[in-house]
């Protein structure tokens, strides 16, 4: 199953936000005013259905992309390793 099976409607918005929310931090990176910007680089990507499947198998979670979105939250994501 790629990611536009799996996400379904959700698909699109989530490209959208994707590629404007790099577009945003792109723009702050070279659009400096003197000031040092915070941001040295970005990495960004919609995580896999097998990933997001895995996930909520390790959770003992339903296997589904409703469970995936009401269960799984920013506060899991290992930002240090992404």
């Amino acid at each position: 199953m790629d990611e536009e099976q799996f996400y379904g409607k959700y698909y699109e918005f989530l490209k959208e936000t994707e590629n404007h929310v790099t577009d945003i931090i792109k723009t702050a990176i070279t659009n400096k005013d003197n000031t040092e910007c915070p941001v040295k680089y970005i990495s960004h990507r919609i995580k896999k259905p097998d990933s997001v499947i895995n996930k909520l198998k390790r959770k003992n979670l339903e296997e589904n992309l409703e469970t995936a979105l009401s269960e799984i939250n920013i506060e899991d994501i290992d930002f240090e390793n992404h």
